[in-house]
């Protein structure tokens, strides 16, 4: 019987913190005493030790197809298992369809990082996923409260039968059904990491009722904002993985989609030819290579111009927005600029940050 749970918990809006909160309660009822902590850049995972008698829970939520790099590195960096025992959980966006509802789209990171895991020399007991409000509101408006609500009465007894099961010795291998898809789909979840994943962090920036406070810079657990201008004003590099909490948690409410990026990111997909031929020409002038490596480094200086060109039209657009008046159009024409941000209402930011 284990006597603790630590769990590490990647959370950008409070989503997961709460699923972890959830199963925390079961546990302690259960009499095993446990604690939260969490995953972001101030973590140090190799300074974790391995316990037989501590269960060590790993969680984060799903963003697009895969769970963030944040919550790859934190596994990475841990040290050797020793058999412990170890559970893996993420939270994935409900869907309603009319009136099914499906249960979060999880991906395939949690059996990929659990993997890592095996071989690092940890005893995987469980792999779950828990649907919870989605938080994607600079691209999509939120649920209704009432569908939040309903959503929210789930969880308690899907967390309560998740750890009952683990703590009684049981094994709970769930969502291999999103395994399964992914794979079906792949190469997009790849797609989505290396292109599309940088790209939505591009698409982020602050509207007219930003004062420069500089919360969403203080609080991002990938410390991938960056305060910039003589009248300081947030700016979103690529070490974003759009948790949206600095959308759901600032208090302005001035962290929007720019509708004028949006545009300018799908003309560059619909240049993808052109591009290609440019990197080809440049390809051209390198010294000849074996086939394997000529398309390895053809791709490589295909992914770094278009990088390169995407942050050079964010950082056109970043001085643009600093002129009050075109900052205004920007924010008015904003999609996302009409709509509420999602924040779980039970897991305030200093929960989030506390260490």
């Amino acid at each position: 019987m284990v006597k603790n749970l630590d769990l590490y918990v990647y959370s950008g809006t409070g989503n997961t913190w709460k699923v972890a909160q959830t199963i925390c309660s079961a546990a302690e009822q259960r009499g095993v005493e446990s604690s939260i902590h969490p995953i972001d850049t101030h973590a140090k995972p190799e300074e974790h030790q391995p316990d037989a008698d501590h269960f060590l829970g790993l969680m984060a939520p799903t963003l697009g197809t895969i769970q963030p790099w944040g919550f790859f590195r934190f596994i990475l960096r841990l040290p050797k298992g020793k058999r412990q025992p170890v559970f893996l959980a993420a939270t994935g966006a409900w869907t309603r369809i009319g009136k099914l509802f499906l249960p979060g789209y999880v991906g395939f990171g949690l059996y990929l990082a659990a993997l890592i895991l095996h071989i690092k020399g940890y005893r995987i007991t469980g792999v779950e996923g828990f649907g919870m409000p989605h938080n994607w509101t600079t691209l999509i408006p939120p649920y209704s409260g009432k569908l939040e609500h309903r959503i929210n009465l789930e969880l308690p007894a899907a967390a309560e039968q998740f750890i009952a099961k683990l703590l009684t010795g049981g094994r709970v291998f769930h969502r291999i059904g999103d395994l399964i898809f992914t794979i079906l789909i792949f190469p997009l979840p790849l797609l989505f990491l290396l292109i599309g994943h940088k790209f939505l962090a591009k698409t982020i920036f602050a509207g007219e009722s930003c004062n420069g406070c500089g919360l969403c810079a203080k609080n991002c657990p990938n410390n991938a904002i960056r305060m910039r201008g003589k009248q300081k004003r947030p700016y979103w590099t690529f070490r974003c993985e759009q948790c949206m909490r600095c959308a759901g948690y600032c208090p302005q409410k001035a962290v929007d989609c720019n509708t004028f990026l949006v545009l300018a990111f799908a003309a560059m997909l619909a240049a993808i030819p052109v591009e290609s031929a440019a990197t080809r020409a440049l390809f051209e002038l390198l010294p000849p290579l074996g086939g394997f490596m000529h398309g390895v480094i053809a791709y490589l200086l295909y992914y770094v111009a278009v990088l390169l060109l995407a942050a050079a039209i964010y950082a056109l657009f970043f001085l643009l927005g600093r002129i009050p008046a075109l900052n205004r159009v920007m924010t008015k024409l904003s999609f996302t600029h009409y709509w509420r941000k999602y924040r779980h209402v039970d897991v305030p930011v200093e929960t989030l940050t506390k260490r």
